[in-house]
């Protein structure tokens, strides 16, 4: 990411309530689509931030996908373990989906033709076509069990698709517990994987293909090398947190970024390992939704994050990246510790200025009735000398 350049609140809205699980922005870049805990599915034009589409459904939407080289279709996880694709036209959406997991849908990734999903220890892969049901091409059987893994559970929590030396589609499924499994798309064997000692959350492939960021639940963010697993940088954060936080390459893999509970979602340089800015939200606002992209038409870069709605609705932010000045390392955001809205704390700055303006006028009104007295008087309305000894 370039020095110059700084994050800059841009645009918010509230269109969702509850917890908005997934964003995604299409191949170009053209529109965004947002998924919700309240069944909702929205469709945005990114260069207006106008709401196109509202799709509803009365089950939670837990993860979404574009499918890619398209503007018109998104493929659903649904919490009942269906999925579906729902296909955008300029005045309608049709919806066409099937039961693909015995568990919440909570991973989707889209190669081609092929479709991945993921359902705690199930992972499958499609042949994706707008229509449904889609056929299955297979189901992997999942990680070996060893005598050191036998009683940990088997829980898939990313999935991302690249290439990997003579194979042009491999599908990398990361694992809570059991490390990262890689599968080439022609015969599905195994061709690498990678060793991950402690348990891990959410992971994200840089655009090379080359280094894997991931949450690791012990230690906080690592960036690792594919092909052997050595640590390339890492960024502690809380020990405590125990949830699925997202991390995210921008900006070509130049940086990192990651979710949030604390309402403060980190930046971070890889070269330099150094921090680059923290995005304030409100502070008990839980951002566990990103997504970034750079549009080449108009040489800027977008983050949007979505907020689980913890005060029963959820916030969809715009963050833009501008030329840094002097005075703006925080500009246009909310203070990290005052956990209320920026309307509130315009109110409390407007309010506080009145009353002090106030309490200034009623001492100078009094000083000036002071003075017009005779000597006498003042030191019977001051209390006296004696309270000075």
């Amino acid at each position: 990411m370039p020095k110059h350049l700084h994050y800059k609140a841009l645009y918010r809205t509230q269109d969702h309530s509850l917890g908005i699980t997934s964003v995604a922005f299409s191949s170009a870049g053209t529109l965004l689509a947002t998924a919700g805990l309240d069944g909702r599915v929205c469709i945005w034009e990114v260069k207006s931030h106008k709401l196109l589409h509202i799709y509803t459904s009365n089950t939670p939407v837990i993860s979404l996908t574009w499918i890619k080289n398209g503007e018109d279709s998104v493929v659903l996880g649904y919490e009942d373990g269906n999925v579906a694709t729902l296909s955008i036209t300029p005045n309608t959406l049709n919806l066409a989906g099937f039961c693909a997991h015995d568990y919440a849908t909570e991973i989707i990734a889209n190669e081609g033709a092929l479709v991945a999903t993921a359902a705690r220890d199930q992972v499958r892969v499609w042949e994706w076509h707008p229509l449904a049901p889609w056929p299955l091409v297979i189901a992997l059987a999942g990680p070996t069990r060893t005598s050191e893994n036998l009683s940990t559970e088997i829980l898939v929590v990313s999935l991302h698709w690249t290439s990997w030396g003579d194979h042009a589609a491999v599908l990398v499924v990361c694992y809570q517990n059991h490390g990262i499994q890689m599968y080439e798309s022609v015969n599905w064997t195994l061709v690498h994987s990678v060793q991950i000692r402690d348990p891990i959350a959410r992971t994200d492939l840089s655009p090379d293909g080359q280094y894997i960021a991931l949450y690791n639940l012990s230690k906080g963010i690592e960036v690792r090398r594919v092909s052997n697993g050595n640590l390339r940088c890492a960024f502690p954060l809380d020990a405590n947190e125990k949830r699925l936080l997202p991390v995210l390459f921008i900006h070509g893999g130049d940086a990192l970024v990651a979710g949030t509970t604390n309402g403060v979602v980190s930046l971070w340089h890889l070269e330099t390992s150094q921090k680059i800015q923290d995005l304030r939200h409100d502070r008990q606002e839980k951002v566990l939704a990103l997504a970034g992209h750079y549009d080449n038409d108009q040489d800027q870069f977008v983050i949007v994050t979505g907020t689980y709605g913890c005060r029963g609705y959820a916030t969809l932010r715009w963050w833009l990246a501008v030329e840094k000045t002097h005075e703006d390392d925080d500009l246009g955001q909310p203070p990290a510790s005052s956990g209320v809205s920026t309307q509130i704390l315009d109110w409390w700055k407007t309010y506080t200025v009145s009353v002090g303006i106030a309490v200034i006028v009623t001492l100078l009104a009094f000083a000036l009735d002071i003075i017009s007295l005779g000597e006498s008087e003042q030191q019977r309305i001051m209390g006296g000398n004696d309270m000075y000894v």
